[in-house]
């Protein structure tokens, strides 16, 4: 309590030092920088024992030094030690089932794809023999079939476009998917969900079907996602957005006309039918259309007939993509909701929620998501997907692009200071997302924002004094703050708000409050609303360099948006761009009043000419898991700081 502890390697000076880094993390003073849970301790225990050995396995043919061996002989010991130590406590505190609950550990994990891209949406056929999954080659998804024996996957659907989230039909001859071959070619990511949005791809696609081998494909819906089958194989459940939020609706697999199953303020999504058909699980979100519905992500199951549901769990964390056992007692979803996404499991009972808290299923830093759980084994597979979004710069004559940060880690929300030296980003480098500094050489200079907890994106004065953003406090509250580089004072402002811009003249903040738009006089403290009262979204503004005008992203059904235009004084919005694409993140140029930059489809960036209407692509990324965000202009005008982010996977499987 009172002093900082000695390394333990002082202490006893051939201690192995990686198992006193751990000890050493574990007795930090600040409870954030601590483990937080024995699980986490357990995990790195459990790795560092995996390195040993591997070492050890290593060395062992050239015949290490005494002393060199009696030390990978002490960690070994202290490591095992500690990991039996750790999972007793996990244990003891655990409630016993009649089903194994302890989560699955390296030894019980297989990987089955290898490929250094993107595998994921793995599907089980029901004699629990093959796999079908989706995997991203030559730019776009197709769809595979993998033998557990052995044997070299084979493609199911090879299509220039994209191809994903196939669900094998129960008597094994079909497999539903989507694609987006009608729609342009490629599927686009969820929009409006932050960082869960790259889990998710909702826009470009429909429904068909195909021979599970091979074979012409029929189109069943239209932008729809996530299929599931019902076990007698006459219907599959699906989700859309064709009422402005998303809903559950099923098709008969011969064809006709989709029938809506839910009907509510809420997203719903990623359907899964249970074994016995009586029921469909689905994941649900308060929907921001709608913004008196109750907040918060559930698990619901409702009865097939769409007459009744219930709610399994509410939780604050994300909800993903549930998975029922074989026999009807479990649902598997994925969650954040122990700090990663990893796989968890609930009972089941339809008489509503459960006491009893979910358990965890996988561990591990990756994102375990799209469970799939094999009807004739109850063997899991799931795929763990790895993110990494890094800052990118363009060149607006040349259309030149150069990488700036290299990092494993997530950089995003770009913005270049005033003097042209110092970007501002948003990035979880040290283990929770934090507003930082960088150099235009990719070099972290400063962390502005705080230890833990949720932040949003950070924007330049103008005069580059300070930066102002969006924070989370241990109070509860989360507002927006100004905040001088190098110093730790934050003056809160006492306003809850994202996507904040300064005016030009840097008097004023226009920024989202409660998904409408809102001005700010820092002179007086007053804020008022800017466009008239509807149900729709107003999110991104940016200022006009007069500071006369803003334009901002207007989303009036989830994941269709486009730009308009409205006098910073209020007043009635104009749009600017309306049409199928999704248009988002404009910024105006700062020395152009003509010139707008924007993102179609988080894809690529494109210039708006105000006055001409006429648009000018500049960059060309094509790939389903390559997604762009935050775009913003130099000062002068002549570049464009943006971040891009990649994701790559693979498939796991596991048995009970």
């Amino acid at each position: 309590l009172r002093d900082t502890p000695s390394p333990v390697i002082h202490l006893k000076p051939d201690f192995p030092r990686h198992v006193g880094r751990i000890i050493q993390h574990c007795l930090q003073k600040e409870p954030s920088r601590r483990y937080q849970s024995a699980r986490d301790v357990y995990n790195e225990l459990t790795e560092l024992k995996r390195e040993v050995e591997t070492e050890s396995a290593e060395e062992q043919p050239r015949v290490p030094p005494p002393r060199r061996l009696a030390g990978l002989r002490a960690v070994a010991a202290v490591v095992v030690g500690g990991v039996l130590l750790v999972w007793l406590l996990v244990r003891l505190g655990r409630q016993e089932t009649t089903e194994p609950t302890t989560p699955a550990t390296a030894s019980q994990v297989t990987r089955v794809t290898f490929s250094r891209g993107l595998e994921r949406d793995p599907t089980w056929s029901p004699d629990g023999r093959f796999l079908a999954y989706s995997i991203e080659k030559e730019g776009n998804l197709d769809i595979m079939a993998l033998s557990l024996g052995g044997e070299q996957p084979i493609p199911v659907v090879d299509h220039p476009a994209d191809d994903a989230q196939p669900a094998w039909s129960p008597d094994g001859e079909r497999i539903a998917f989507v694609s987006a071959r009608d729609q342009g070619g490629r599927l686009g990511p969820a929009t409006g969900f932050g960082i869960l949005s790259q889990l998710m791809l909702t826009t470009g696609g429909d429904l068909y079907l195909a021979p599970a081998f091979g074979g012409a494909a029929v189109k069943l819906a239209r932008d729809a996602y996530y299929p599931t089958w019902s076990p007698d194989g006459n219907w599959i459940a699906f989700q859309a957005s064709g009422v402005g939020q998303w809903d559950i609706w099923k098709v008969a697999s011969t064809g006709g006309r989709p029938e809506r199953l839910t009907d509510d303020v809420h997203d719903d999504h990623q359907p899964a039918w249970s074994p016995d058909g009586r029921w469909i699980a689905f994941a649900s979100l308060a929907s921001r259309i709608f913004p008196k519905a109750p907040g918060g992500w559930s698990l619901r199951v409702l009865s097939a007939d769409g007459t009744k549901s219930t709610t399994l769990r509410l939780e604050r964390a994300w909800i993903l993509q549930p998975a029922w056992s074989p026999e009807g007692r479990f649902v598997y979803f994925s969650s954040n909701k122990g700090g990663t996404v990893n796989v968890w499991r609930t009972p089941f009972s339809p008489c509503g929620p459960e006491l009893e808290e979910p358990q965890p299923f996988t561990v591990g830093s990756g994102s375990d998501v799209d469970v799939s759980v094999s009807p004739a084994t109850g063997a899991l597979a799931f795929s763990t997907l790895r993110q990494e979004a890094n800052i990118w710069e363009l060149d607006v004559d040349s259309r030149e692009t150069r990488q700036i940060t290299f990092e494993t880690t997530l950089e995003d929300t770009p913005d270049l200071s005033p003097d042209g030296e110092s970007l501002v980003v948003v990035s979880d480098r040290s283990g929770s997302f934090a507003v930082w500094t960088f150099d235009r050489a990719g070099t972290a200079r400063i962390r502005l924002g705080p230890v833990s907890g949720p932040v949003g994106g950070a924007r330049w004065s103008p005069d580059g004094s300070e930066v102002v953003y969006n924070r989370f406090f241990e109070d509860g509250h989360f507002e927006l703050v100004r905040q001088r580089p190098g110093s730790l004072e934050v003056e809160r402002l006492g306003l809850s708000g994202s996507s904040v811009r300064w005016s030009r003249d840097g008097r004023r903040l226009a920024f989202t409050r409660a998904d409408k738009l809102y001005s700010y006089n820092l002179r007086d403290g007053s804020f008022e609303r800017l466009a008239p009262e509807t149900e729709a979204i107003e999110t991104s503004p940016t200022w006009s360099p007069d500071g006369e005008w803003i334009v901002y992203n207007i989303e009036r059904r989830l994941g269709d948006r486009d730009l308009a235009r409205i006098p910073a004084g209020g007043g009635e919005p104009e749009p600017l761009l309306v049409g199928p694409a999704e248009d988002s993140h404009p910024d105006w140029s700062p020395v152009d009043a003509n010139l707008l930059l924007f993102l179609r489809d988080h894809k690529n960036i494109f210039l708006l000419n105000l006055a001409t209407g006429e648009e000018r692509q500049l960059t060309s990324y094509e790939s389903a898991y390559i997604t762009l965000d935050y775009p913003a202009w130099s000062p002068d005008g002549t570049r464009i700081y943006y971040s891009v982010t990649e994701k790559t996977g693979d498939i796991f499987i596991t048995g009970k």
